[in-house]
């Protein structure tokens, strides 16, 4: 008999992975967790963590570096735009020494 998909699998695989991974969030997790699922065709359990190490691990590095992309992207989209000074404003240079007095 095949093993049954229970919400509590699915927390115990969340908290597993997390645990093997420190750094990884519960979004990414639950996203390593789909992931898992289409690839193994079946349902995910705590233990297919060890029976599966290598699916796991390139699983987990794609979730992660799709997340920091997404990071990436939110924090360049923020971001000020570079603004020119125009032909009438002049780029100051120097700055103390410029204007030191002579003697």
């Amino acid at each position: 008999m095949a093993a049954k998909w229970t919400i509590k699998n699915y927390n115990l695989f969340i908290g597993a992975a997390r645990k093997e991974r420190p750094g990884l969030s519960v979004k990414a997790a639950r996203s390593l967790y789909r992931s898992m699922r289409e690839n193994l065709k079946s349902p995910v359990f705590r233990t297919d963590i060890v029976k599966h190490p290598v699916i796991f691990r390139r699983e987990a590095e794609k979730t992660e570096f799709k997340i920091a992309k997404e990071k990436a992207e939110e924090f360049f989209e923020e971001m000020p735009e570079e603004i020119e000074p125009g032909e009438e404003e002049e780029w100051e240079i120097g700055g103390k020494a410029d204007y030191a007095k002579k003697k």
